[in-house]
């Protein structure tokens, strides 16, 4: 079989009788999209069109105040959850809050050695319900009874 620069192919002889009158096509054909509930066709994304979104406080470090989205993207929320299932818990957790606070604002917290059990937990608490509550928003359910 040779292919052909037009993406067909010649499938050539077997014991002397053509294998098919003319070129085959190989180039796959376009996969139908799925109709969705509201007629349309597939979700279409752009890099970068996410609009810009309002900080709110998470801590306060010795009068320094260190903030977070307010609505983190999805993507956030997703890699949080993937983190946790792949490597547990803890690691999610780090990765998050570098994810949300910058590597400043992470190093800031690392670096607080009077930071309790207690105040990590709340800090904590508190990215996850708003990480989380980014996918609550997009699917408009609720599974955490917050009330934001």
């Amino acid at each position: 079989m040779s292919v052909l620069t037009d993406g067909s192919a010649n499938l050539g002889e077997w014991a002397g009788q053509p294998l098919a009158n003319g070129p085959v096509n190989l180039t796959p054909a376009p996969v139908a999209a799925d109709p969705r509930a509201d007629g349309g066709g597939p979700v279409v994304l752009v890099t970068g069109s996410a609009p810009e979104c309002p900080n709110v406080e998470l801590f306060s470090l010795d009068g320094v105040p260190y903030t977070i989205p307010a609505k983190p993207r999805v993507n956030l929320a997703l890699r949080y959850l993937w983190h946790a299932k792949q490597y547990g818990e803890d690691r999610a957790a780090a990765e998050l809050l570098e994810a949300l606070l910058g590597a400043e604002g992470f190093e800031a917290l690392m670096n607080y050695d009077d930071l309790t059990g207690d105040q990590f937990e709340a800090i904590m608490r508190v990215a996850t319900k708003y990480t989380l509550g980014a996918l609550e928003d997009t699917t408009g359910k609720s599974g955490s009874g917050s009330n934001r």
